[in-house]
C-alpha cells in the first residue's frame, strides 16, 4: 500500500500527456515591429489557448516537470526556433502548468510543409516510467 500525504491528495499522479495540433504559425515572443505585430502575435497565443483549452481534460494545472515536444511544418511562417518556444511555452502557463518554470525539457523540429500547422506535446516527467526511455 502506499500512504499520501493528506496535502498531496490532489496530485495521485497520473502523469500528463497532451497532445495539441494547431493549424496556422505557432505563438512567438519577440518585440512586435509595430502594433499590427503586436495584434498578430496575440492572436497567435490566443488560438493556442483556445486548443489548449478544449484538447486538454485537465482539471486544473499541473504541478510538476513536464518535458514539451513542439513539431513545426513550416510554410509562410518565419524560422525562428528559441522565439517560438518561449511563445509556445509562455501560452501554455496556467493552463497546463502552473508555470513555464515546470518546463524542464525541450524538443524541438521544424520542417517544411504545404501549410503552417504545428503540434505541442506537453508529458509529465514523473509518470512512473523511467526518465531516460528513447
Amino acid at each position: 500500500m502506499n500512504f499520501i500525504d493528506e496535502e498531496e491528495h490532489e496530485d495521485i499522479d497520473t502523469g500528463v500527456h497532451i497532445h495539441l495540433t494547431v493549424e496556422g504559425q505557432p505563438p512567438y515572443n519577440r518585440q512586435p515591429l509595430d502594433m499590427k505585430e503586436g495584434m498578430f502575435q496575440r492572436d497567435l497565443s490566443k488560438k493556442l489557448k483556445e486548443v489548449a483549452k478544449t484538447s486538454s481534460n485537465l482539471v486544473y494545472p499541473y504541478t510538476k516537470a513536464v518535458s514539451l515536444n513542439v513539431r513545426y511544418q513550416r510554410d509562410e511562417g518565419k524560422s525562428q526556433a528559441t522565439a517560438i518556444i518561449s511563445g509556445i511555452a509562455e501560452s501554455l502557463r496556467k493552463l497546463i502548468y502552473t508555470d513555464d518554470s515546470l518546463v524542464s525539457e525541450i524538443h524541438y523540429v521544424e520542417q517544411a510543409g504545404e501549410k503552417d500547422m504545428y503540434w505541442v506535446d506537453v508529458t509529465s516527467k514523473d509518470s512512473g516510467h523511467g526518465h531516460h526511455h528513447h
